[in-house]
């Protein structure tokens, strides 16, 4: 939905150029106030602006709006723009502005949806930077009292937190007295706590969170324009525009036929749909989305449709409720759905425990007739499954930036870690700051580290290294070492890693070493 809402942008700023007359000096003024979903003025909102040059350089420079939610922005050079609005607990709002030769001002008021930060009664998910990886979120479960609780077991001069209601989901801030909030650079806030001392430990309460069951979504009202804009911004926002409306007149429909029908398999695909709206960033939240989790039949065919969606039945499910209820599901439905299951499972412990797990894999693995005839490959899904079990050292020989030639067999005898990566991958470069940690502390220990930089140049690598000092070996391949190392260890993707030990065995890869994985290794091994 962005994409086309940024081509027809484009198309419209062309448009408006093509006329001599539209080429004239902007000055256009924006202003206005951040509103919440219920409608008041925002005490904690921030708003900026990009246009394409700084969209490509990712770089945003939020503003903080005043107490009353109130913002100005200056526009006075031609060109398409995105405001993002957003604030705590809210999610954020991109809005096009195509800018040309417009005078006068726009005022206007921004109304932000909730955020759904947390879905579940019985789990929720925080990150913060007192663990090893930022960049993942941390299991919560719920404590007897319905709230969450975090500790941090070591000083720190700041504390930076967030929460999410699924791990690989948004997150972002949540209100907590004698907390700060600063923003960070995706359109979100972190709650912040300064002067953290060992032991200190933050009560979440889901009731103090927004959660509300009528509309929900983002909204724009311009109050006044006498620059003549209003037609401009409504056709550049159009398909965002329309896409909230059905998204918005979809929900009371599903509503109503749960509520209103009394045929079981209706109830149960409304149910589903409910479900489905309620993972929706911009929607309400459902109202009693326990009952309505409950009333997903087990062998409905919502699990066929659409697993991941409907999935959400077992986070309402109390721990003790799920083994049965997901056993039922498991063997009412087809050896593709039983797959499904399981590939997901695989990342969802919370969920499903490893006995689970075993009970389940051991009911697949008979079906082995079903297994061929839908030419399935269960390999990876055997609890026993061992993502190393495909991984092995190959020699090769590459030229480092220092000019000598290097090998994998220099280093025998010693631990160390293979990184594939590119300057140009964005993954890459957020996991610098862990090799970087466990270099320093490791390598007086005989650790090393050999990075392969993929498809890079010497000009990038040396951009980033001002930033990332990276102490370590180094090679920038070229076009035919890439072909050989890519095909060598059969690369998909980066950032790839492989930790080797003295005698040439892999005990590691990204699948084992990312989310602080690395660390724990090296300190088992590097314990004595």
């Amino acid at each position: 939905m962005r994409k086309q809402s940024i081509w027809l942008t484009i198309a419209l700023f062309i448009t408006l150029n093509s006329g001599a007359v539209l080429n004239a000096q902007a000055d256009l003024t924006i202003k206005g106030k951040i509103l919440g979903y219920d409608g008041n003025p925002m005490t904690q909102a921030f708003y900026s602006i990009e246009n394409w040059v700084t969209q490509l350089k990712g770089s945003r420079l939020p503003m903080i709006a005043k107490p009353d939610g109130s913002f100005e922005i200056k526009i006075t050079e031609n060109g398409s723009y995105n405001l993002i609005f957003g604030g705590l607990c809210h999610t954020s709002s991109n809005l096009s502005f195509p800018v040309s030769g417009q005078k006068g001002t726009v005022e206007m008021e921004v109304q932000l949806a909730a955020n759904k930060i947390s879905l579940y009664p019985y789990s929720l998910w925080i990150k913060s930077n007192a663990e090893d990886d930022f960049y993942s979120l941390k299991f919560l479960s719920v404590s007897p009292d319905g709230k969450f609780r975090y500790r941090v077991d070591k000083a720190m001069d700041t504390l930076l937190l967030q929460i999410g209601a699924k791990q690989y989901y948004v997150s972002s801030a949540f209100p907590y007295p004698g907390a700060e909030y600063v923003v960070d650079s995706i359109g979100g806030y972190y709650t912040q706590f300064t002067n953290v001392k060992p032991g200190f430990t933050v009560d979440i309460d889901p009731t103090s969170l927004p959660r509300p069951t009528g509309e929900n979504s983002n909204k724009v009202k311009i109050l006044s324009d006498n620059a003549g804009y209003t037609d401009v911004f409504n056709l550049a926002n159009s398909l965002d525009f329309s896409y909230r409306k059905a998204l918005t007149e979809s929900y009371p429909y599903f509503l109503h036929l749960y509520n209103e029908t009394s045929d079981a398999k209706v109830k149960d695909i409304a149910a589903i749909k409910l479900l489905e709206s309620n993972l929706m960033l911009e929607m309400p939240f459902i109202p009693d989305p326990v009952g309505v989790a409950k009333s997903v039949l087990p062998e409905s065919p919502g699990w066929d449709m659409n697993f991941y969606s409907t999935s959400d039945v077992f986070e309402y499910l109390s721990p003790e409720e799920r083994p049965a209820y997901i056993h039922k599901v498991f063997d009412s439905h087809t050896v593709l759905t039983k797959y499904t299951m399981l590939n997901q499972f695989k990342s969802m412990p919370h969920i499903c425990s490893p006995e689970l797990y075993g009970e389940l894999y051991k009911k697949l693995a008979v079906l082995t007739d079903e297994i061929k005839a839908a030419d399935l490959n269960i390999t990876e899904l055997d609890p026993g499954y061992s993502p190393l079990n495909n991984e092995k050292l190959h020699d090769f020989t590459v030229k480092l930036i220092d000019g000598k030639v290097f090998s994998p067999s220099q280093l025998k005898g010693k631990y160390f870690l293979i990184d594939f990566w590119g300057t140009w991958c964005m993954p890459c470069i957020a996991a610098i700051p862990e090799l970087e940690k466990a270099y320093e502390k490791f390598h007086p220990k005989g650790f090393e580290i050999i990075s392969l930089a993929l498809e890079s140049t010497p000009e990038d690598f040396n951009e980033l290294r001002k930033e990332h000092k990276m102490p370590w070996l180094h090679a920038i391949l070229t076009e035919k070492e890439t072909e050989n190392i890519i095909n060598l260890y059969q690369i998909m993707y980066i950032p790839k890693m492989l930790l080797i030990s003295p005698e040439g065995e892999v005990i590691g890869n990204e699948e084992t070493l990312g989310n602080g994985g690395l660390t724990k290794k090296l300190e088992e091994i590097f314990k004595n």
